[in-house]
Formats: structure tokens, sequence, C-alpha cells
């Protein structure tokens, strides 16, 4: 535990200043269910992806001093507009005309019952834009004793979902239309289009997180997942149709600081049962990351692993995915969202929203300096650095983790190192705390490619 706990630390610190039963999957027997026609072959498909929503219900927040303490000593989740940045998706999905929406887990903040109750109802109404709505959980959306409620300056625990509990509650958002599932975990194969399916991965390890008293960081497949995985691959292939992956765990290392725990245990296998399934995009999230990485073998395809953004957090980026049949090309792009422009259309008089981008980037940075400042100040390293010196410390590390977990614009990383912040940290001693991942972080991007943009051509 005390393993755990640690990697959780060091996740929040670093994404504060952006930033029962195994039951498979299998449909009950009694249950007769007709999925809706397929797509047909040779028409565009524009896939919205989005992960981490983290969606709080309403009922389980009063905006007390318990919750806004939860809230300040968080990793930067914007909780206390969880509806409303769902429904601002929905607009998104209306307004870009997306045929398909996909959630890579993490969907609920720890896994309320009532947050899964309340958040099938935003999922309904996306669905009722014409765009199906495809879902897997990520490792805090089942069996999670951190299920909280807050009220006044207290918290209390509330009720919290079973494996089962989530195939019943997301059958119409993707399991009961699945046309193969795997009977040891919450996956499934979603064939949506003739040209294009979705192998949809329940990474996440939660069957004992009742035993340990916390949700399990970390996440693999089991050998039996990964031999259906192979499955679905050939089923894919002779039906002419490309395959991608949706999951919550990342495939590949993205970040040397957010990789245990973040990357899935057993990354090396998967890749090669990916590779061997034809999968050459995987869409993933859990370290609110916005970053494109790809696994290169000579004379091989590529695979490559979007780690998304989290909704959540700022700067509350989605994922547009575009299937274009004539040359066969996947077109990806990473899009802030739109939280103003839903706002003004909504006739929403809440001045933080209508000006949501400044609200969130100025909260996030708030809460980034006031975390770090603590952490440099108790550093014996830095004890002789003034209160001034160690303030720009601090902010320069809340401005530059804001921009590299945005996806790194190198313009925005050039701007942050002629600051004075940049020239302290350049000159702070090696055993400064968080130096090393600063220097790796600002190194030069030039000639890197973009973590917001991908182009796949797959025959």
């Amino acid at each position: 535990m005390m393993k755990n706990g640690w990697i959780y630390a060091l996740h929040l610190l670093f994404l504060v200043s952006l930033l029962g039963t195994a039951v498979g999957c299998a449909i009950a027997e009694n249950r007769q269910i007709q999925p809706p026609p397929r797509l047909p072959s040779g028409q565009p498909l524009r896939m919205i992806a989005a992960t981490d929503m983290h969606y709080l219900a309403q009922s389980l927040n009063d905006g007390g001093s318990a919750f806004q303490s939860f809230v300040e000593n968080g990793d930067g989740k914007q909780l206390l507009y969880s509806d409303q940045l769902m429904q601002a998706l929905e607009y998104q999905v209306s307004m870009r005309k997306a045929d398909i929406v996909l959630f890579s887990g993490d969907i609920t903040n720890n896994g309320e019952q009532q947050s899964h109750a309340d958040l099938q109802k935003r999922l309904r109404d996306i669905e009722a834009t014409g765009a199906r709505v495809y879902v897997v959980p990520g490792n805090h959306d089942i069996l999670n004793p951190w299920a909280r409620r807050f009220k006044e300056d207290s918290q209390y625990k509330t009720d919290y979902i079973t494996p089962e509990e989530f195939r019943l509650t997301y059958g119409d958002y993707g399991y009961d239309e699945a046309i193969s599932v795997d009977k040891s975990s919450l996956s499934y194969l979603a064939a949506p289009s003739d040209d294009v399916w979705l192998l949809m991965l329940d990474s996440a390890r939660y069957r004992r997180n009742e035993e340990i008293n916390y949700p399990q960081l970390d996440g693999e497949f089991s050998a039996s997942t990964l031999k259906w995985i192979e499955r679905c691959g050939k089923l894919a292939a002779d039906s002419g149709a490309k395959l991608i992956a949706v999951m919550h765990h990342n495939l590949l290392v993205h970040s040397e600081m957010l990789s245990e725990g973040f990357t899935l245990n057993n990354s090396a296998e998967s890749v090669g049962v990916f590779r061997k399934a034809g999968i050459q995009i995987v869409l993933s999230g859990h370290s609110h990351q916005q970053s494109i990485v790809a696994d290169q073998k000579n004379g091989q395809p590529p695979v490559y692993d979007i780690s998304e953004g989290a909704l959540s957090a700022f700067p509350h980026l989605f994922g547009v995915l575009d299937y274009t049949p004539a040359d066969h090309t996947f077109n990806y792009d990473a899009v802030a969202l739109d939280v103003e422009g839903w706002a003004k259309q909504a006739g929403v008089k809440d001045p933080q929203l209508l000006e949501f981008t400044s609200y969130s980037e100025t909260n996030i940075l708030r809460m980034a300096k006031a975390k770090y400042y603590k952490r440099l100040s108790a550093s014996p390293v830095m004890e002789s650095y003034s209160q001034e010196e160690l303030t720009m410390l601090a902010e320069f590390i809340g401005r530059m983790n804001r921009v590299a977990m945005a996806g790194g614009d190198p313009s925005e990383l050039d701007r942050l190192k002629s600051s004075k912040g940049y020239q302290l940290w350049s000159q702070a001693p090696d055993g400064a705390p968080f130096k090393s991942y600063i220097m790796r972080a600002t190194a030069s991007r030039e000639g890197a490619p973009s973590n917001r943009k991908l182009t796949v051509v797959q025959p």
C-alpha cells in the first residue's frame, strides 16, 4: 500500500499544475439485444474520444468546506463543474456531427453509484445527437473504496458499483451491441461500421480493491484477454475492417515521471499482440497527459499510443479522429473543450463558465504554485533561496507542467525558458527537488512530432 500511495502522491503532485465476483462481459442469455445497423462501407467516420471525466454527481457535493478541501488537495480536476463539462461535450458532439463517442475510463470521480447513475443520463443525451457511445472502465470506476459524498465539513462513504453493475449500467453504451466479449474482463468488440471496428479494453485491476481498501493504480491484460485480443484481430481482418483499441492505461511509456502504474505492467507483450492483431491506433488516458508515442519495428507498421489529456482538467482536451475510406486514412486532432461556447448558447449566467478557460487555467496555476512552494520551502537544498525566488521557482513548475501536460507546444516552452524562473532552475543545485524532471521536460522539441495531431494511413 505504501508503494501505491507514493505513486498516487507523485501523480497528484505533477498533474495538479497543468494538473466482487468476476463476471466477464457475457450478455445474459435471457436478453435478446438487437444492435443498431452498421454504418456502411465507404462512409467517412468521425469519432470523438474523451477520457478521465471523473464525473461527480451534483447530489454528492454541497460545495462545503470538505469538498473545497478535497478539490484543493487534488490534481486540478474541475469537479464542481462535472455536469457542465459533459453538457459542453455533448454540444461539441452535436456541432461536429460525430458518429461515435468513445470514453476510455475514469468516467466517474471515485466510482460512486450515484455518479454512474447521473452520468448515464448524460450519455443518453449524447446519443440523442445521433452519435453512438462506447464506454470502458478505468481504475477509479469499479469497487472503489474511496467513493465519497461531501457535506459541510465532512466526507462520508457512499455506495460504489461492482463489475456486474457496471456492465448493466452501460449496456446501452457498448456492451449490448458487442459482437464478441472477453469472459475474464469487461472488454468487448464492437462493429459500428463495416470499415472500422472498436476493441474496447478493460485494463484496470479492481478485483482486490475492497481487500486493500484503495483503488489499484496499475493495469494489465491477463493471458486469456491477450488471446481474445488476437482472435478479435482475426475477426476484423477476415471482415476487412480496421481495428482501433480503446483502453484506460497507456500501452507505451509517455513520461519517465508517469510510467510506473500508468503504463501497462505487461506493455511489451501487449504491444506484440496488438501488432499481430493489426492494431495501429490505441486511444488511452489515465496519466492526464496529452502525448503521442509510437512503437517502431523494422519492416512492420508502427503502433501508436495516443494518451489523451483529461477532460476534467485544464486545458480540458478531447480527441477528434476522422476516418476517410477513400484513402484509408485516420486523422487525429486534440481539441480544447469550448465551455464558453456551450455556456453562451445555453444561456448560462455563471461568470466562471462564461470565461471558463481563464478561470480554469488561473485556478490550476494557483493550486500548483501553493503546492510546489510548500515542497520547495521544506527542502534543505533550497534553504538559501529567498521567498521571492522560491515563488518564481514554484510558478515556473506550474506553468511548465501546464504546457507539457497539454502536449508540449514548443513555442510556449521556448517562451518559458526565457523567464527568470527558468534561469533560477538552470542554476539550481542538482539535488534540488524536480530539477532533473524540469530539465528533461524543457529540452528542445525541435523536429519532434506533434502530441496533438497524427495521421495514419492504414491500407
